[in-house]
């Protein structure tokens, strides 16, 4: 079946949260403190863009980046996926590649924190050229923070 990617809405955000994988469920709670639900709406409002891709059936991941903050020039890209994300790893990981550039743009670096049990966000980081590494512990579990120089992608 075949993977789509569109600008995701709050609608797409309330109906994939029930069906988030376990890893991401953990991160969301441990880097936010909110119920995986309130995190996933939360990122899509904050985001300047927001992603989704999907099956003809179900939704595959959501992803996105949160602009600057006024304590940081730094973008913070995430995603959130679904257990269909294990059957089409491939294909997002190429979609998600052509789109980067455009998500980044204007950004120096991007950074953010994944969960180290999450092996398959890792892969997907490393896939697009993130550097993960170090250890940081939030709310109990460990993180990686991954990292990229913009100028590295475009």
């Amino acid at each position: 079946m075949a993977v789509e990617i569109r600008p995701a809405r709050i609608d797409d955000a309330v109906a994939m949260a029930p069906l988030l994988r376990e890893q991401d469920r953990l991160e969301a709670v441990a880097l936010t403190g909110m119920e995986p639900a309130a995190a996933l709406l939360r990122q899509v409002k904050l985001s300047r863009e927001t992603w989704i891709a999907e099956t003809a059936t179900a939704p595959v991941c959501m992803f996105g980046v949160n602009p600057p903050s006024l304590t940081s020039p730094d973008v913070m890209p995430w995603m959130a996926t679904t257990h269909e994300m294990e059957r089409h790893p491939v294909e997002v990981a190429r979609l998600a590649q052509r789109i980067l550039p455009g998500l980044l743009e204007g950004a120096v670096r991007a950074r953010g924190y994944v969960l180290q049990t999450n092996r398959l966000a890792i892969v997907f980081l490393r896939f697009l050229r993130f550097t993960v590494a170090g250890d940081h512990r939030f709310r109990g579990r460990m993180f990686h923070q991954f990292r990229m120089e913009v100028r590295d992608v475009l």
